[in-house]
């Protein structure tokens, strides 16, 4: 595959996850992205290896959620780059020869990925998932009634680190810093409809942070939830409303 750097990366790996009923037989198929430091597998499992993350997305996903496993397909690919399963610098013999990559190359991976298991990509509802991050999550754990916060936060830090490749986060992290949505939208090069939600609470991307407007082709919700960056998973409930709002269409929980 060419990358926008010029670079050929061949072979070109994508690891996944998949819920629900097969593509052919799914009343929707709905592509979850994951966060940069995340891992596709969205629901605990059997899933092996088992990553420390599984289960990050387990409010939607399940029969009778708005993701309804018994008539959706819910697919999860690991990120170009990331290093659970997928082409990354984790997967190289030399770990810094690995090329830079941007998220066009990631969505371009992601469209072939989708062509070779015959999803055309009318057929799919794409998420965006703000990455999974520890913003918001020591109040949500207080709230809980968490006796030893600063132990399970220090434990599940551990787990993740001892997983995840500081290589990977570098590569990923240059070309999340290197995209923006908003320079994309004005330059024509976005041509569909997009909801765009952020949270009240969160301090890395506060409501209007990218400068949208909304038009006839852009929706922008924000959501007033409580714990930041990790609302998304931690009060789903305030978001999965809206979306089905957004989604009447073609998701029926």
């Amino acid at each position: 595959m060419r990358l926008d750097s010029g670079n050929i990366l061949f072979p070109v790996t994508i690891a996944w996850s998949h819920y629900g009923v097969r593509p052919e037989k799914a009343r929707a198929i709905i592509v979850l992205l994951h966060g940069i430091s995340s891992s596709p597998q969205a629901l605990n499992g059997n899933q092996q290896p088992p990553f420390c993350d599984r289960g990050w997305f387990s409010g939607w996903i399940g029969p009778g959620k708005i993701f309804d496993t018994r008539h959706d397909c819910i697919l999860a690919p690991n990120a170009l780059g990331s290093c659970y399963g997928s082409s990354g610098p984790a997967s190289c013999a030399s770990p810094g020869s690995f090329p830079e990559i941007t998220i066009g190359d990631t969505v371009r991976s992601y469209k072939l990925w989708l062509t070779a298991l015959g999803i055309d990509r009318r057929q799919w509802l794409q998420l965006r998932v703000a990455t999974l991050q520890r913003y918001g999550y020591a109040e949500y754990l207080a709230d809980t009634g968490c006796a030893r916060i600063d132990e399970r936060l220090a434990t599940e830090a551990t787990q993740w680190a001892g997983q995840f490749s500081a290589w990977s986060m570098a590569c990923l992290r240059k070309a999340a810093m290197d995209f923006n949505v908003e320079t994309d939208i004005r330059a024509g090069k976005i041509n569909t409809s997009l909801f765009w939600m952020n949270c009240s609470s969160d301090a890395l991307f506060p409501c209007g942070f990218a400068g949208l407007e909304p038009n006839a082709d852009i929706t922008v919700h924000c959501v007033d939830g409580k714990y930041g960056h990790m609302s998304p998973v931690l009060e789903s409930e305030l978001w999965i409303n809206r979306l089905k709002s957004y989604c009447g269409l073609f998701i029926h929980a």
